[in-house]
């Protein structure tokens, strides 16, 4: 239900629709809701007191949660006045693509609508504990159907693309890391063997293992360091367009660009290193030698 809420006293034209959620006084405790201000239904309360989350308090207008206490309100077509008798703070049950909406709680006993319960189950014998619930169900509700779910599920249903994309994008990352590192050692091994007598000769004139590995490191980063200026506004662009459908969404920052291509860089020096000391310690007077 979405019922449109205004202020005691105003006109009904500035009512704000908010989304309806008819509980008991255990809903906030199960769902660990936090109150911001003022308390929730508990066994003794008035039906006509109503809760509000802070979305809902400021979208009638009150500037801050506390002015919401004790303030009356209606509900389009009822005459009934009702009084807020807490504030929760904003909670998301929803996609994250959408922004939170402005909820009103109403104690069951106005609203006398049992469409959903939620129960907290202890970890266990889950299938045992479903059994017993079942079985309170046809007694109190006899002849209905029981049906059920549980929370994480619904919540991996709501996410599902999300969480498919999550796993397609490891999987890429782990596929084109290794195609990337299997084109940097073939790059490096051809591009030491086509230099393997200016290596000779370099060590034949005194040069160290180190200067010759930093020469072909120098060499390779400036490759990197191009590719990734370019690769890096190209992804910043494409993740940039993916989270703009998201109302709730963080900002993208240059710290995992540079841990990306510090870490590509670390693992070509690697191979750099590798491949150039295998080099390096072969005797030079066989890479001198001509065919």
């Amino acid at each position: 239900l979405q019922p449109a809420v205004y202020k005691a006293g105003t006109d009904s034209a500035y009512a704000v629709t908010m989304q309806s959620l008819v509980t008991d006084e255990h809903y906030l405790e199960t769902y660990q809701i936090p109150v911001k201000v003022g308390s929730f239904f508990t066994n003794g309360v008035d039906s006509t007191k109503i809760v509000l989350n802070e979305k809902a308090a400021s979208e009638l207008g009150w500037k801050n949660a506390d002015e919401a206490i004790g303030k009356q309100v209606r509900v389009s077509g009822s005459n009934t006045v009702l009084t807020v008798l807490g504030v929760t703070s904003n909670f998301h049950f929803g996609s994250m693509q959408e922004k939170i909406q402005p909820n009103i709680f109403i104690h069951i006993r106005l609203a006398n609508s049992y469409r959903y319960l939620s129960l907290k189950i202890k970890p266990g014998n889950i299938g045992k504990t479903i059994g017993a619930i079942e079985k309170k169900w046809a007694t109190l509700f006899p002849g209905t159907s029981f049906e059920y779910s549980f929370m994480d599920e619904t919540l991996k249903k709501l996410y599902k693309t999300e969480i498919q994309l999550k796993k397609a994008a490891y999987t890429a990352t782990i596929l084109s890391l290794i195609i990337v590192l299997l084109g940097v050692l073939a790059q490096v091994s051809l591009s030491i063997q086509k230099r393997i007598k200016e290596i000779g000769i370099r060590k034949v004139l005194g040069a160290s293992v180190r200067s010759i590995i930093v020469l072909f490191i120098k060499e390779t980063l400036i490759v990197i360091t191009i590719a990734g200026l370019i690769a890096c506004p190209i992804a910043w662009y494409i993740m940039n367009g993916w989270l703009n459908d998201y109302a709730y969404r963080i900002e993208l920052t240059a710290r995992p660009f540079i841990i990306s291509i510090a870490g590509l860089a670390f693992l070509t020096a690697l191979l750099i290193v590798l491949q150039t000391i295998k080099a390096t310690t072969s005797n030079p007077v066989k890479s001198l030698r001509t065919e």
